[in-house]
Order: structure tokens, then sequence, then C-alpha cells
């Protein structure tokens, strides 16, 4: 019973024994683990450095540390290697995260080693708690202290870089530049910052982006278009790796020779060591080699912008301790970037020393102690001090200027350096020492070749859309005509001429396509953010130039490179002639409207036509010897009728000759009816006095044929025939000689064309002025209904209207957007249809408006907007070297007047009522002198010619007289010639001087004096004594006469 007892007792006593025995090695681990807790450090280092002599770094890191800071801290950098060319998502890198989170515990976390890799990790080392440093990463989007809140930083971002790599260029003289990046996300972003920095200083910058996983193919497109730019300095923004590639396949393109410059940037050669980097120990300097990659050797002449390499306290120490652990001979001496990785362990340490060091009341986060410990700590590169608020280094930042010399080494020529540190002062507190007569550029030369050299090689792909007058297609007159498949396109316009003409002086050649019909000048997408049309084209790089009148517009501007302007125009709107508009009352005529047609010049030259006409009328008649006054008073007939006539004038107490005659026998006309019935026995005197009644019938009728002789052509009678022929009216009297008749036939062409033109000039005056007066201005097209304001969607026109703080752009644009559906058309031409049929008035640049109304028949007009300006330019690819060439040359061709010739050979068809642009009230041009001095100079040439016929009537009717069997009548032509200048010479003297004849036709009305008698008929004073005191000369009856033969 007793044994049994025992033995019930010794079996669970033997049981906890046995379990005893097994679980003591794991309580003694346990209690060890504990006991050592604080000695154990695990720092876990993210990189992607392949070779194994980074291993041995960071074992001559941990063996540093032991020594130098404490022998219980017990060390362990956990290297982990990531495959950054391959894990393009990252995944490795997250899979790296969440095994530490989950298996490991990190008191710190350095690396990984681009930028990139350092934005995905941040948020592991978030969950582990640990302090995250950053060794060489330079991405600014690590200011942000709330984003990253556990990131140490200990390089300054690379703003600092982009600012020395434009150093170098303007102490180069360098103003243009390309900028080639890989497309990583931090390539990207450098590259684009560089680039905003670059041409906010002034510099012309065209920005490439090639994927890494790129083929050569593509590669070489991405050089090809750099070439095609005129670009010679490149700057690359990459790796190592892809800079091998570039670097290759420019070489084969002959890019990497004679007249291009290549800087590198630093992340390419931060991990390569040089030479000047190598301490000069006599104890190690056999030791070391620096394995450059060949790519970087074959091409002396590139330069390079390298982290500077600083010694601090403890670079000997480790050194020595590196050398410890590579036994082997010609090892590679550490570079700058994998010595940051050394900084950053020490940083870390530093931190564990510091909170281990403090009482477990007073110890806060490991984080605080890391920046609080290394205010001011040794270092191997340099003294570690951080900023505590901004966790970043405080150091100052330097790089080298490194440049390959012909015998493949990597020299530095030059420092750049900025003491503040601060980025806001980076304009002003940086220096650059350089030595320019050490640099070595490509091909052995001392400078890049100019670009404008470069330009005359160059052949240009140029795209364009039809744009009347400034791109015509497939017109009759060309420029230039170009193959595109089986047919050719033809291309005339401003901007063909234009650009053929800088073709011609900048020497380059260029082929060009037509982007159709349905063509855009370039508008972004707002959802997408892509540019179509021209635009589109130079973005997506299909074409080099556009060749169009683009409108220069910000937005524009930040994607391609666009010229000076060769063009300004402000804005106007066009509206149909014929459609129905609302707005001001009809339009009132004043007294003399009717005077508007023709200017005060005109009108004046007309009135003094028509009394020089009338004038030369009068004297044509008169001269002409067919005419009606000269072919009576040129002949014999009218001879002897002006002697006689001349004669019976002497006679100024009579009324006519022939009353004399009368007077003088004694008896009128009835009594001597009547004196031959009451005295039949004086039948001789009877039968003499009827002879010379007779002969007083027969003068009568002389006279009247006279006297229509002398009015037929009178001056009278000539102003009113030159009035009625003015005014398409029949005359009384019209020339009858064929020298008058052809001046009047002259005359009445004149007055077709005064009157046609008067009468043109008058319905257009009527109507334009009706159709202005009803919608003149923008505020009248504000106010009416019927039409609405409309433009080209997603134009310049259209981004005016929409961001404008004008209340006018504000109203057009809340009009617009009543209908967008009409408002906003895809193009010009769907606009234009509209607007002649009267639906809409179309909104856009003056100049091509002025040329749209100057067609079909002045169909539209054009009336100004009243705000807005538009200007005309070409536009290159972003970051052409060419533009200021371009530049140069547009403003030469606007010095010398080449571009107002183009102007006047393009836009030379106008409408006159086309365009309302008017300070005044007048809705067209009036017709002036020179407008119609045509017509004059017709009048000149018919009368030259008229005189011309008067000389050869003379001769004719001088043949006419010659009768050689008459002695009466002349024998020859010269005697002929002779009597008719008598007779014109009697003609002159009697009836061309109308004062004389009314003088004498006057006097008969007043009363005359005896004494004046004799005077006035020209007797003399002793005949006028004998005929006055003869016997009954006073009182002589009917039938008796004056019987002295001497009167």
């Amino acid at each position: 019973m007793l044994g049994m007892n025992i033995h019930w007792l010794v079996r669970p006593g033997m049981t906890c024994l046995k379990l005893f025995c097994c679980l003591f090695p794991f309580i003694l681990t346990l209690v060890s683990a504990v006991s050592d807790k604080s000695d154990n450090v695990t720092i876990i280092v993210l990189h992607d450095f392949r070779d194994i002599n980074f291993r041995k770094l960071l074992d001559a890191t941990e063996s540093l540390v032991n020594v130098k800071f404490s022998t219980k801290l017990n060390l362990h950098c956990e290297d982990i290697f990531l495959d950054n060319h391959n894990d393009v998502t990252g995944r490795h890198l997250f899979n790296v995260g969440e095994w530490l989170r989950k298996n490991r515990k990190v008191e710190a976390v350095v690396g990984p080693t681009d930028s990139d890799g350092v934005l995905l990790f941040h948020p592991h080392a978030v969950l582990l708690r640990a302090p995250h440093f950053a060794p060489v990463a330079t991405d600014p989007i690590f200011e942000s202290t709330d984003r990253f809140p556990f990131l140490i930083r200990m390089q300054h971002d690379y703003r600092h870089q982009i600012f020395a790599l434009l150093g170098v260029m303007k102490k180069l003289n360098w103003r243009t530049t390309a900028i080639i990046s890989s497309d990583g996300d931090y390539e990207r972003r450098a590259a684009e910052r560089f680039s905003e920095t670059a041409e906010k200083s002034g510099m012309n910058v065209l920005r490439q982006i090639c994927g890494e996983q790129t083929s050569r193919t593509q590669i070489i497109d991405c050089l090809g278009v750099v070439k095609r730019s005129g670009q010679r300095v490149i700057s690359l923004i990459c790796g190592q790796k892809f800079a091998s590639q570039m670097l290759d396949v420019a070489g084969e393109l002959k890019m990497t020779g004679s007249g291009w410059a290549w800087i590198l940037w630093s992340d390419i050669i931060d991990d390569i060591p040089m030479q000047d980097d190598i301490p000069p120990h006599e104890e190690t300097s056999v030791r070391w080699k620096t394995n450059t990659p060949t790519y970087l050797l074959d091409i002396p002449g590139l330069l390079a912008i390298k982290t500077y390499y600083s010694r601090g306290l403890l670079f000997d120490d480790f050194i020595s301790e590196y050398l410890k652990h590579n036994s082997t001979k010609g090892i590679e001496f550490p570079t700058i970037k994998r010595l940051k990785y050394v900084d950053s362990i020490l940083a870390a340490v530093n931190g564990i020393i510091s909170m281990e060091n403090t009482p477990d009341d007073d110890r806060i986060s490991l984080l605080h102690h890391v920046t609080s410990a290394n205010i001011n700590s040794s270092g191997v590169t340099d003294n570690i001090i951080l900023d505590p608020q901004n966790r970043i280094s405080r150091h100052s930042v330097r790089f080298d200027v490194m440049n390959c010399k012909d015998n493949g080494k990597w020299l530095k020529i030059g420092e750049w350096t900025d003491n503040n540190g601060a980025l806001e002062s980076l304009s002003r507190n940086f220096t650059l020492d350089m030595d320019l007569d050490e640099l070595l550029l490509p091909g052995g030369e001392m400078e890049i070749s100019s670009y404008l050299a470069q330009l005359q090689f160059q052949v240009f792909e140029v795209v364009t859309i039809d744009s009347p007058p400034f791109v015509y297609i497939n017109k009759t007159k060309v420029s230039r005509t170009f193959e595109v498949g089986d047919s050719y396109v033809q291309y005339s316009g401003f901007c063909i001429d234009l650009f053929d003409a800088l073709s011609k002086e900048l020497g380059f050649q260029y082929n060009i396509r037509n982007l159709g019909k349905t063509g855009e000048f370039g508008s972004r997408n707002p959802v997408s953010g892509h540019w179509n049309g021209l635009i589109g084209e130079l973005v997506s790089s299909k074409a080099d130039i556009a060749v169009a009148p683009l409108t220069i517009t910000e937005n524009r501007a930040t994607v391609v490179d666009l010229t000076s302007a060769f063009m300004e125009t402000k804005l106007k709107f066009a509206i149909n002639r014929d459609a129905i508009m609302h707005g001001t009352d009809s339009f009132v005529y004043g007294r003399f409207s009717f005077l508007h047609p023709f200017s005060t010049e005109l009108w004046v030259a007309l009135m003094i036509s028509v009394i020089l006409m009338g004038i030369y009328l009068t004297v044509i008649s008169r001269l002409s010897p067919y005419g009606a006054h000269g072919h009576y008073f040129q002949s014999e007939r009218g001879a002897e009728s002006s002697v006689r006539m001349a004669r019976r004038r002497s006679s100024a107490f009579l009324p006519s000759s022939t009353n004399f005659r009368r007077s003088s026998l004694g008896i009128s006309v009835d009594k001597r009816k009547n004196y031959g019935a009451q005295n039949l026995n004086h039948g001789r005197k009877s039968a003499e006095i009827h002879r010379q009644v007779e002969s007083d019938s027969d003068e009568e009728e002389e006279e009247q044929v006279r006297q229509d002789a002398r009015r037929f052509m009178s001056i009278n009678n000539a102003l009113y025939f030159a009035c009625a022929g003015l005014l398409w009216q029949s005359p009384e009297c019209v020339p009858r000689a064929l020298s008058a008749r052809i001046a009047a036939g002259i005359w009445y062409m004149v007055g077709v064309i005064i009157v046609a033109s008067y009468t043109a000039n008058m319905v257009a005056f009527v109507s334009q002025t009706s159709t202005t007066s009803r919608l003149s201005t923008v505020e009248d097209l504000l106010n009416q209904r019927m039409i609405l304001p409309a433009t080209v969607a997603s134009s310049s026109v259209d981004s005016l209207l929409m961001t404008s703080n004008l209340d006018v752009a504000e109203r057009l644009h809340k009009d617009i957007l009543r209908n967008p559906k009409i408002s906003l058309q895809p193009n010009v031409a769907s606009v234009l249809n509209l607007t002649n049929r009267g639906d809409v008035a179309f909104i856009w640049e003056g100049v091509s408006l002025d040329y749209f109304a100057s067609k079909d028949d002045c169909h539209l007009t054009t009336i100004p907007l009243g705000f807005g300006k538009a200007s005309y330019a070409f536009a290159l690819k972003r970051g052409s070297a060419f533009t200021e060439a371009f530049n140069r040359q547009i403003l030469k061709f606007r010095q010398t007047g080449f571009l107002e010739e183009l102007y006047d050979k393009h836009f030379k068809e106008t409408c006159m009522g086309s365009s309302t642009e008017r300070e005044t009230s007048e809705a067209y041009d009036r017709l002036t002198y020179s407008s119609l001095s045509g017509v004059f100079l017709m009048i000149s040439v018919g009368a030259a010619i008229s005189v011309l016929m008067i000389a050869i009537e003379w001769i004719v009717s001088s043949f006419s007289e010659i009768d050689r069997t008459d002695l009466k009548k002349p024998s020859d032509l010269s005697s002929a010639l002779k009597i008719k200048l008598q007779r014109l010479k009697v003609d002159f003297n009697s009836n061309w001087l109308p004062f004389r004849n009314i003088r004498e036709h006057w006097s008969k009305f007043r009363p005359t004096k005896e004494t004046d008698i004799p005077t006035k008929i020209g007797f003399p004073s002793e005949q006028w004594k004998r005929f006055s005191s003869s016997v009954g000369s006073e009182k002589l009856h009917p039938g008796e006469s004056i019987s002295d033969p001497e009167l």
C-alpha cells in the first residue's frame, strides 16, 4: 500500500523533471535574450548595389560601431537587395515591408537608394515605428514632414543640382538645352522642374522622355526628335543603365562628336569612384581601383555634376575597418553614394545610444533621439548635422563639375557651392568656380557649333490646315507643290509665302502636309488633358512646325514654342446684311443727304466741267465751218450780211436799218400800200417803192437766218446742252459739226458714268446706312434676340469670352450658352455657313472676317467688337533651338516692310461697305475726285480730238471754195484759208462779243440827244450840218426824199 502511494507520488515528479529538462534551454535563451535586449540592434538596409563590396562595407560599419561607440551594442545590419530594374510595379518592395512587419524587430531602416523606392516603402516604416533614413534620395516631395513623419533625409533635394546645372550652362553661354529623362516618376519630376526653372531663367528647353524599358528603335526616335529640333546641348537625367543605352545609341547617330555637348545627372556618376576621391595614403594607394563604365570612357568631352566627396572625422577609421574586411588587392574604393549609407547607419546608432542612456521614465520616440543626438556628431563623409524640425542635413551644398578627358579620366574642372543651403537664397548665395581653360567638349572642341549653322541642314516636317487667305490648298496660283502619294497638293497664301521666305533666308528645307478640312488649330481637352489639331501634332512629335494663323494664348505657350507675332488684329463680329435685326430706329435722312454719294471736291469738279463744256461747245460751233454758226458766218453770204449789219449798226438812233430807210423815205409800210391807190399819177415813184418793200422783206428773212445761226449754239444753249447731256436728257439744240459731235459723244459717255456711279453709291449709302443703323455696335447685338452670337468651340476667342472679366464679354458668353448647339461650331466653315444664312453673328478675328466679308458679293458686314486683340504666330515644338532664329527673321521682315507687302498682296480684295470699322457715322466711302479722275481725262482727250477735227474741217471747207474759173473766188488753198480767216475775224468782231450787242440793243430805249447822233452813227459833223440844214429835211412830205447826192 505504501509502495503504491510512493509510486503515485514519484510518477508526477518525474514528469515535471522531464518537462523542466526539456524547457531549460529555451528558458535560458529567453532569459539571456531579455537580459541582453538593449544590446542587440538590427538595422535594415535596402539597396540596389549588385556587387559583394557593399556587404563588406556594412561589415566594416558594424566593426566601426563596436569599436568606436560601445562594446555592449551588438549592431547587425541586415541588407536586402532590391532589383529596381525588374521590379517596375514595386511589388517586391511591398512584400519586403510586409515580411519585416511580421518577422523582424527593426530599430531603423536605411534606404532604398532611389526616391521612388523611398516613397513606396515609407508607409511600412511608419507601421514599424522605425526611423526611415533616405541616404541619397533627393526628391523635393520629401519636404513634407506631415506626409513623411518618420523620414530623415541625409542629402538636399535635387533643386540645388538644377541650379548647379544652370550655373554651368550660363557660365558657358549656353541658352538652349534638350532634357532627356527616363520614365521613372522621380526622373519625370526632376526633368519637369529643370525645364520650368530653365525657362524662367530665359533658356530655351526641349523635353524628351524615354522609358528605361524602351526598345532601341524608340531611343533612336527620341534622339531623332532632339536632332531635328536643333538642340546641341543635352542634359541627361536618369540612372546608369539608361545612360549607357542612351549614349551608345547617340554615338551611332553621331551625336557625341564635334558640335555636341552632354551634361550628366549626378545619379549617373555618383556611384562611380573617381581618381580624385582616393585618399593619398601610401598604405592604400595601391589597393584601390576605379572601374569606370566603358560608355563613360569612350566619349571624351562629357560633362557631369557630381556630389562633392567630403571626408569626416571617422573617414580614416572607417577606411581601416573597410580594408580589414577586404584582404584581396584591387578592391573598389567606396563611392560617396555608398558612404552616405554609412553615415545614415551611424546617425541611427547615435540615436539608439542616446535613447539607451536616457532613464525609462524620460524616454520618448527613437526618432526624437536620432534628430537630437545628431545635431553635430562625427561621420564618415562629414559631420552629421540634422535639422530637428525638418529632419534634413544642414550641410552646405556642394557639387563638383567633372569633365572626361581624352585619356578617359574624369577630372574636376569646377565647383558649385551654396553656403546657405536655403533654397530661397540659391539665386544670390551660390558660387561657381570653373576653369574654362581645362574644359574639353566632344570632338576636342572648346565650344559647341552655332545652332544657326545647323539650321541650314534641317528638313522640317510642317503641318497646316486650310485657312484662306493665310493658307490655300489646291489653288491655281501656288507657292509650293508637294507630292503626297500619287497626287500633288498645292499650297499658297500669306502664311505659306512667309514661311517660304523664312526657308530661303535661314536655309532650311521642309515637307508640308495638311490635316484636312476637319482640322483644328488646337485646343486642350479639359478631361483628358490631350491637345488636338495643329498643337496636338507638335505635342505628340508628329510634326516640327505648325504653319497657320495660330493665335498666341497662354495655354498654347506652355506646350509649344510660339514665334514672334507676324500679324495683329482686333476682334469683330460679322452679320448678314439682309438679316432682320432689331435695335435702333430707322435712319433719318437730312436735307442734303442726296449729296452724300459724291465728295465736295467731286461736285465742284462736275460743275466746273459743265461750264467748261458749254463754253467749249460754243467755241467749237463758231470755229467749225460745218457748225450752225460757222456754216453761215464763214460763208460768202454770211460775210456780206456781217458787213451790211456792221454798217447799219451805225444808225444807233433807229431801231433797225430797215426802219431807218423807211423813216428816211418819210413813209411807213402801211402808208405806202395806200399811197399807190390814192396817187395813180405817181406810177414811177410807186414802182420804186414796191421794189424797196420787196428788198426789205428779203432782208428781214436774211436777218432771221442770221439770228438763228447766232442763237443755235450760243452760250446759254451750250450750257443747257451740257447739263441735259449729263443727266441723260434731250436738249433742243445739238451740235452739227463732226468736231463738236465728238466732244458731245464723249460727254454723253461721261454722263452715263457719272449717273451710274451716283446711283450705285446712293443705293449703297441707303442700304448700308439702314443696316448699320439697326445693328452697328455690340450693344445692339446684345439688345436683340433674333440673332445669336456664335464662334468656334474651344478656340482662342471662345476662351477669351469665357475667361474675360469684362461685362460685355460675360454677356456675350452667356448669350452663346443659350443655345450652344448653334452658337458653338466645330470649325470656321460651319459658323460661316450659319452667318451667311442670317442665323448667327460670327465673333472672330477681324482680319479674317474682313476677308470673308469681301467675298460673296459683300454679303456680310463686319463690326468691331470693342475689346479683345489677337496676334498670329507660327508654332514650333517645345524647346526648339530654332525659335530664336525665327523670331529674329520675322522681326527683320517687319522692319523691312516685307510683312506689309504680303498683307497688301493677300488682303487687297476688300468690300467698300463690308467693314464698318469707322470712327464716324459713315457706313461706306464717298466717291472722290481721284476715284473718277479717269472720267475727266476722257473729257480732255475728247476735246483734243475735237480740235484736231476742226483743223481737218477747215482744210476740207477751204478746198470746197476753190474755183479757178471764177476770178472772185480763191484759186488755191492758201487764198481760201486767208479768206476764211478774214471772215472769221469779221464774225468775231461782229458776233462773238455778246456785251457789245447788248449795249447797242439797250441804247435804243435811252433818249438820244441830237448832238449825239453824229457821233453814234459815225457821220462827219460838216456832212450832218448840211443834211440837217437842207430845205424841208425835217418836214418831208410823203413821197419826197433828200435830193442832196452827198447824203
